[in-house]
C-alpha cells in the first residue's frame, strides 16, 4: 500500500479518474462539467495544454518569483521592511491537531514519505518552499543550492544499476532522463562548472558500469563521448555548454518579447534607460540576471542590428553593417569618436539617404560603400536585433 501511495501519478490514472466523474454533476471551479473533459479529452490533453505552455512559459514565472524574493531579501538591510504573503485558502490550519494527525498516520503504518507529504499540505513552514519545482530562495552557495539536482540524478542512476541494461538502453536513459532533469533551472541560472562536472562524472560512471567504490576503466573520456554520432561517438550533451545555450535562448526571448511581463520586470529593475545589449550587471544583481548576461554575451556574438530608426544602435560599438569586417565601423588611427553616438546621427530621413559627412574623415572608402548598400528604413519603427 505504501508503495502505491508514494508512486508517481501516471497520465492513465488521471484519465481513469476523469472518466469516473459524473458527466452531468455540478461543474468544477472553472465552470466545466465532467462530460466536457470526457468528450474532448484528447483535444484538451494535446492542444490546450500545449497552447497554455506556449502562452505562459514556466521559466518566465520562475524568473519573476526569483526576482521578487531577491528584492525582499535585499530589503532586509533597510529600516523599512517589506514582506511577501503566500495564501492557500484550502489548508485547514485551525481545524487539525497536527501532532495528533501525524501520530495517527504513523501508528496506522503509513510510510514516512507519505506522512511527510500529508503533513506538508497542512503545516505552515518557515520558508517559501518551492515554486514550479524550484526553490524560491537561494543561499550564497550556488553549488549547495543545486545539490538537489545532483541527488535526484543519483537516485535515478542508483535504481537503474539494479537492472540489466544494454548500452543502447543506457544511452536512452542518460539522454531522455538524466540530461532532462536540470533543464528548467538551466534555462535561467548559470550552473557552477563544478556541479556540471559532478553530474558528468555520475553519467560517465553509469555508462562504464561502475558500482559503488569499485573502479572501472573509462576507455574514452566523457568529452569525447559528447562528440556527434557522425564522428563515431555518442552525442551526449556537454552540460556547461547546454546550460549557456539555454540561457542564450532565454536572452533572445528577452530581446524579441519586450512586452511580456517578465521582460518588462527585468527592464525596470536592471536597464530602464537602455536596451539589453547595453545593460550591465550592477552591484545588487540577482543570480538570474547575472546568468542572463552571460548568455547574452554568447547570443550577441552571432547577431547584428537591423537599423530602422537608428536611435538604439551605437555607431562605433554595435554590429550593424552586414558583410563588413566585424560588422562595425573602425575609426581612423588618429580619430577621436563618441562611443555613444548612434546611427541616426548620420541619417537624412527627409531625403531617405545616408549623410556620411560628419564621419567621412574617420572611415575609409570600403566602410562608406558598405553603409551605402544598407537599405534605408522608415524611422517609424524601432531598431531590432536579428
Amino acid at each position: 500500500m505504501n508503495a502505491a501511495l508514494t508512486s508517481p501519478i501516471l497520465e492513465v490514472e488521471v484519465k481513469e479518474a476523469v472518466f469516473q466523474m459524473g458527466g452531468m454533476k455540478a461543474p468544477g471551479p472553472n465552470g466545466f462539467q465532467g462530460m466536457f473533459y470526457q468528450t474532448y479529452w484528447d483535444t484538451i490533453l494535446a492542444e490546450v495544454q500545449g497552447t497554455m505552455k506556449d502562452f505562459f512559459e514556466i521559466q518566465d514565472n520562475i524568473i519573476l518569483a526569483h526576482e521578487v524574493f531577491h528584492y525582499l531579501k535585499l530589503r532586509k538591510s533597510k529600516k523599512v521592511f517589506e514582506m511577501g504573503i503566500k495564501l492557500d485558502m484550502n489548508k485547514a490550519y485551525d481545524r487539525v491537531e497536527w501532532d495528533f494527525l501525524e501520530a495517527v498516520m504513523i501508528r496506522m503504518g503509513f510510510t514516512m514519505r507519505w506522512v511527510e507529504l500529508i503533513m506538508s499540505c497542512i503545516i505552515t513552514v518557515d520558508n517559501p518552499g518551492k515554486y514550479l519545482g524550484l526553490p524560491t530562495i537561494w543561499g550564497r552557495s550556488k553549488r549547495k543550492a543545486l545539490l538537489y539536482i545532483k541527488e535526484k540524478i543519483m537516485s535515478k542512476i542508483q535504481g537503474w544499476k539494479q537492472q540489466l541494461l544494454l548500452q543502447v538502453g543506457q544511452e536512452v536513459l542518460l539522454k531522455a532522463m538524466v540530461q532532462a532533469v536540470p533543464a528548467y533551472p538551466m534555462h535561467i541560472f548559470a550552473f557552477p562548472s563544478k556541479i556540471c562536472k559532478e553530474i558528468d562524472s555520475l553519467m560517465a560512471n553509469f555508462w562504464w558500469g561502475q558500482n559503488g567504490n569499485e573502479k572501472r576503466i573509462h576507455w574514452i573520456s566523457w568529452n569525447s563521448l559528447g562528440l556527434s554520432k557522425q564522428s563515431g561517438r555518442m552525442g551526449f550533451r556537454d552540460l556547461h555548454e547546454f546550460n549557456l545555450a539555454l540561457i542564450a535562448k532565454q536572452c533572445w526571448r528577452l530581446i524579441t518579447e519586450p512586452d511580456s511581463l517578465w521582460a518588462k520586470t527585468l527592464k525596470d529593475l536592471y536597464f530602464p534607460n537602455e536596451n539589453f545589449v547595453q545593460a550591465r550587471k550592477g552591484s545588487r544583481a540577482s543570480w538570474a540576471w547575472a546568468s542572463l548576461l552571460q548568455g547574452g554575451d554568447i547570443r550577441l556574438q552571432g547577431s547584428h542590428w537591423q537599423v530602422l530608426d537608428g536611435s538604439q544602435v551605437r555607431l562605433w560599438v554595435d554590429n550593424w553593417i552586414p558583410g563588413f569586417e566585424g560588422g562595425r565601423l573602425q575609426p581612423a588611427a588618429n580619430g577621436t569618436v563618441d562611443l555613444e553616438q548612434t546611427v541616426n546621427s548620420i541619417t537624412n530621413f527627409d531625403n531617405c539617404n545616408w549623410d556620411l559627412n560628419p564621419i567621412r574623415h574617420l572611415i575609409d572608402d570600403r566602410a562608406a560603400e558598405a553603409i551605402a548598400k544598407i537599405k534605408f528604413a522608415s524611422p517609424k519603427n524601432k531598431d531590432r536585433l536579428v
